[in-house]
């Protein structure tokens, strides 16, 4: 077992024992942070460098890309799930979409995030981490949301990653998420449908999340 999942596997572990509430209900809020006026240490340059390149995603006519320097404070509500969006140390973000014209075909966001430090940072991946463990089903939009497949990640270190899958009773596949930690970066790699290489989802973003992570400024 690589050593990067024994820490991991631990994690998910006390958070189950410490998550006792079982099944919530809560939906996830649907506030979107904004970013300040401030911008962080990060240039715009260095955020859109350090995304995934087109070669390395699914091929698509149009990947769009955003950079922005402005620091956000409040976290992804993606990752928030059935919790309130809630605060989060200043960071700035730069995400890609590679989004194919071809139905059923592999969708693939990527979202950069970049922390004033790597404690901050890890702060952020751990409690994305609790929300996963936390929230084993819940509702949105009057639909029942099941998360399942929550697990670590091998990827070198000392990165540390975890998935899982969404699945709602109207969505056959659902939607798959990575989420790593590098540094003062945390990378999140959500995606849906069939990757060209007949991979499942969750096992094609763990390499995709390797070469993204490759991809961060050095340290």
């Amino acid at each position: 077992m690589p050593r990067t999942r024994a820490p991991l596997a631990l994690a998910l572990a006390l958070l189950a024992a410490a998550c006792s509430a079982g099944t919530a209900t809560t939906p996830r809020s649907p506030q979107v942070p904004e970013p300040s006026t401030a911008a962080g240490p990060v240039s715009k340059a260095t955020l859109q460098a350090a995304l995934l390149l087109p070669s390395q995603l699914p091929k698509a006519p149009n990947i769009r890309t955003y950079a922005d320097p402005g620091l956000l404070r409040l976290g992804d509500p993606r990752l928030s799930l059935c919790r309130p969006v809630g605060p989060a140390a200043p960071h700035e973000v730069a995400n890609v979409l590679a989004k194919p014209d071809t139905p059923g075909q592999a969708v693939i966001f990527e979202v950069l995030n970049a922390y004033g430090d790597a404690t901050a940072a890890q702060t952020a991946w751990t409690g994305d981490l609790a929300a996963a463990t936390a929230c084993p089903a819940y509702d949105v939009g009057g639909s029942r949301v099941r998360l399942t497949d929550l697990g670590p990640v091998a990827v070198p270190g000392p990165a540390r990653a975890f998935h899982y899958r969404l699945r709602t009773p109207d969505v056959v596949t659902g939607d798959a998420r990575t989420v790593a930690v590098k540094g003062a970066w945390t990378v999140v790699l959500s995606g849906y449908g069939k990757p060209a290489d007949g991979q499942a989802m969750l096992a094609y973003q763990a390499a995709l999340m390797v070469q993204a992570l490759a991809r961060l400024p050095a340290q």
